[in-house]
C-alpha cells in the first residue's frame, strides 16, 4: 500500500479510536470478547431483553469490529493474488471520513461509517453486504448492495441511490480531480490516480454519462415552487425541496435526463440547478432556495460541465 494511502487509513482508524477512548472516559470498560455473534444474541427463554443487555451486546460487537479491522488489513497486505475489489475504500472527506474494508468473503466498516461487519456475496457487477450485527439500530439494514464501478485505473463502490449523483460528479469534471468525490467509496490506493474516459456504470445509468457536455440557455425563470420532489441522489436532500424553476432550451432529444445537474458556464459561480422534468426540446431545472436566484438571468448559458473544475484540473 502506498505511503499516502497508509496515512489516510491511519486517520480512519484514529477516528474510531477517539470514539472508543471517549467511551472508556465515560466509564465503559473495555471488554474482551471471544464469543460468536450467536452467543452474543442468545437469550434465556422467557427473559425480557433490557436496555442494559442491549448495550452489553453492542459493546461486545464493537470490540469485535475493532479486531476485525486490524485482522482484515493484515489479510489484504499479505494476500498477493486477490480480486480487484478486495481492498480498503474511503470517502476521503476530512469531515465525514467513512470507510469500508472488503475481502472476498467479509467486510468491516471504519471511521464514521459506524460499527458494522459481516459477509460479502459477489454478484455480477455488484457486491451484497450482509450484516452480522446482533441487533439492528435505527437506520441500519440487514443487508445492502453496492455497484462495483471501474473508472480507468480507479475502482469505486457506489450505492444504487447515489448512481445519478456519481454520474453528475463525472460530468461536472469534479471526478477527474485527484482526491475529489467525498460522497463515494473509492479504493484507497486510487486517491491520487487520474481518470480518463468514462466509468463503466450499470447499463441503466449509462445514458447519464456524457462524452460531450450539454450546453443550454435559460429561456424562462418562474416563481418559486414549494414541495418539489427531485430525482437523483438523496444524500443531503429532503423528500421535497423549495426552489426557483429555470426552463432551458434543451430536452430529451439533446440527451437531458431528470436528475442531471447544470452549472453556470461562467467561472466563479457555484450554484447547481437539478433537472426536475424533461420535454422533447426543453427542460425544467430547480435551483434550490432563492438566495442565489439573482445570479441567473434569462439567456444565461448553462452546462453540465462545471468550469470551476476545469480550472482545478489544469
Amino acid at each position: 500500500m502506498a505511503r499516502s494511502s497508509k496515512i489516510l487509513f491511519a486517520a480512519i482508524l484514529a477516528l474510531a479510536a477517539v470514539g472508543e477512548t471517549a467511551r472508556h472516559i465515560n466509564g465503559s470498560p473495555a471488554m474482551e470478547n471471544t464469543a460468536s455473534v450467536a452467543d452474543l444474541t442468545a437469550q434465556p427463554k422467557n427473559t425480557k431483553i433490557t436496555r442494559d443487555s442491549d448495550e452489553e451486546i453492542w459493546t461486545n460487537f464493537r470490540h469485535k469490529v475493532y479486531r476485525a479491522r486490524e485482522t482484515m488489513m493484515d489479510e489484504l497486505e499479505k494476500e498477493k493474488e486477490r480480486k480487484p475489489w478486495e481492498a480498503v475504500y474511503s470517502t476521503g472527506s476530512p469531515f465525514l471520513l467513512r470507510g469500508i474494508i472488503v475481502t472476498e468473503h467479509a467486510y468491516v466498516t471504519t471511521g464514521r461509517s459506524g460499527h458494522d461487519m459481516g459477509r460479502v456475496r459477489a454478484n455480477k457487477g455488484s457486491l451484497e453486504f450482509i450484516s452480522d450485527a446482533p441487533l439492528l439500530k435505527p437506520g441500519m439494514k440487514k443487508s445492502f448492495s453496492m455497484f462495483v464501478v471501474p473508472w480507468d485505473e480507479r475502482l469505486y463502490l457506489i450505492q444504487p441511490d447515489y448512481m445519478v449523483h456519481f454520474c453528475n460528479h463525472v460530468n461536472s469534471g469534479e471526478g477527474r480531480c485527484p482526491g475529489a468525490g467525498h460522497s463515494f467509496y473509492r479504493r484507497l490506493s486510487d486517491f491520487e490516480k487520474q481518470a480518463a474516459g468514462l466509468p463503466d456504470v450499470p447499463h441503466e445509468y449509462s445514458d447519464y454519462l456524457l462524452a460531450t457536455p450539454i450546453t443550454a440557455r435559460i429561456i424562462k425563470i418562474s416563481a418559486k415552487k414549494q414541495n418539489v420532489k427531485l430525482p437523483g441522489e438523496k444524500e443531503t436532500m429532503a423528500e421535497t425541496v423549495a426552489g426557483i424553476p429555470l426552463t432551458i432550451n434543451k430536452g430529451k432529444r439533446h440527451g437531458v435526463k431528470a436528475g442531471m445537474e447544470f452549472y453556470p458556464s461562467k467561472v466563479g459561480l457555484f450554484p447547481t440547478a437539478t433537472v426536475h422534468s424533461v420535454a422533447e426540446a426543453t427542460s425544467e431545472l430547480i435551483l434550490q432556495g432563492d438566495t442565489r436566484s439573482g445570479l441567473f438571468d434569462e439567456d444565461m448559458a448553462l452546462s453540465t460541465r462545471n468550469p470551476n473544475w476545469d480550472e482545478e484540473n489544469e
